[in-house]
């Protein structure tokens, strides 16, 4: 942190075994073996697939491991010490990564504390603990890693908990979105037509915004793909998602960024969960395949139109780009049989531990693996073992599912819009303060 703030007009070189310590440095050069084998920014580097992991990094990770051992237990446990320091490395990569995206910092308050912790494990060695943090710069600096990586473990943690809060008070929750939105988009065209700044509860918001299909909002959407702002939400939105609609043809959904960043999260959210909940976590060190539309997006008046599932390619973090599959090139194939073709031939070699999609998606997917090799899926993939879907009612699907896979596997069900049920305690757990509101209609069919 301090040489972040005071390298303007300074060149500064710095040298350094751990990735985490040049972080934020401008450029930095990977040697290994006294040969340069990267270059690039911290975001560049930390994309190495497994395999590219430097072997000096590994052998510095295995000399941790291996301390105390003997020559001849440390060459009987090399090779598994070795796959254990690449995922070691790894998780390393992707608790850096996490800790850049929240922004964690280590003051030098905490550091001082995690000092005088040390010191209060060596009684009677007080003075020599000091000195040693005190000229060691390097020692100093593994401090604050150790601190570090406590600060963004203790977040994750924190994230993977549900807010009993919340839970325990689902309607004073939502009401408090509710307000927040209203207040939000009270000075826009919709805002001021509905008397946004009369409404204070959800008797209000009935009262005053109609029930309407697309069609009826089409008046203030046509506005929005026009490039005018503040039409239905402040400023402009960052896409539209086009979807090919069951009626009255292609719809521009809009998409605004406070819609994005809550999507991202109670994706990321959800698996936490599961991943504190259940405690499987291994899937993380296998390939993932999130089955969607194509990347490619179009632009109309300065606003990027594609598909939603699409759209989201573009936010995948890099910590799961590694991992993620299929390739780029595969994902924006349009033709969805020829995209589904290439997929299984690009996945069907790999270690497939968590598949997500869309149901119908996902099912002809499974379809043409079963087809290619004669087995159950679930064969194919020894640990597939976390399937995340969404967009439709999955009770259709689980018993063709159940037979397609061969086996049970775990399953995360995410869904951004709406539910339909008997009842919505009953058949949705839904996120209660992730930027909407939740409102039930009582449909009865004849």
């Amino acid at each position: 942190e301090k040489i972040s703030s005071i390298k303007e007009n300074l060149t500064i070189i710095m040298i350094a075994h751990r990735l985490s310590t040049v972080m934020q440095c401008d450029n930095i050069f990977l040697l290994e073996k006294g040969k340069l084998i990267k270059q690039g920014t911290f975001k560049e580097l930390e994309k190495f697939k497994v395999d590219e992991i430097p072997q000096n990094l590994v052998d510095e990770e295995v000399k941790v491991l291996s301390q105390g051992m003997t020559d001849e237990d440390k060459k009987k446990s090399k090779d598994n010490f070795e796959e254990i320091a690449k995922k070691r490395i790894k998780v390393g990569l992707i608790l850096n990564e996490f800790g850049e995206q929240n922004q964690i910092k280590v003051s030098e308050q905490e550091l001082q504390a995690e000092v005088q912790k040390q010191i209060r494990m060596m009684p009677g060695q007080e003075k020599m603990v000091m000195d040693f943090y005190q000229k060691n710069q390097s020692a100093l600096a593994s401090l604050r890693g150790t601190v570090y990586e406590e600060k963004i473990l203790n977040l994750i943690k924190e994230k993977g908990k549900p807010d009993k809060k919340e839970i325990s008070k689902p309607i004073e929750t939502q009401q408090k979105v509710f307000e927040r939105l209203i207040a939000s988009a009270k000075h826009t065209n919709f805002g001021q037509d509905h008397h946004f700044d009369t409404i204070k509860n959800h008797e209000d918001f009935i009262k005053n915004v109609p029930i309407r299909d697309y069609e009826n909002l089409k008046f203030y959407i046509d506005q929005v793909v026009e490039g005018k702002p503040n039409i239905l939400w402040p400023g402009k939105p960052l896409y539209f998602a086009k979807t090919s609609g069951t009626t009255s043809g292609a719809k521009y959904i809009p998409i605004t960024a406070p819609a994005i960043k809550a999507q991202v999260e109670a994706s990321r959210n959800a698996i936490l969960v599961y991943i504190n909940e259940t405690g499987n976590s291994e899937f993380v060190d296998g390939k993932w395949i999130f089955l969607q539309g194509s990347p490619v997006l179009n632009e109309k008046n300065g606003i990027k139109i594609g598909r939603l599932s699409g759209i989201l390619a573009h936010y995948v973090p890099s910590y799961l780009i590694k991992n993620r599959m299929p390739t780029w090139a595969t994902n924006c194939i349009e033709d969805w049989e020829t995209k589904v073709d290439a997929i299984v031939e690009e996945t069907l070699q790999e270690n497939m531990t968590a598949i997500a999609g869309i149901p119908s998606w996902v099912q002809m997917y499974f379809e043409k693996l079963i087809e290619q090799k004669q087995e159950k899926v679930g064969t194919i993939f020894k640990n597939f073992s976390l399937f995340i879907f969404g967009g439709v009612n999955f009770e259709p699907y689980r018993s063709k599912f159940e037979n397609l896979i061969g086996r049970k596997v775990d399953s995360v069900e995410l869904y951004p819009s709406y539910t339909m049920g008997q009842s919505p305690i009953e058949d949705a757990n839904l996120e209660q303060n992730f930027g909407c509101t939740n409102i039930f209609l009582k449909l009865i069919f004849n």
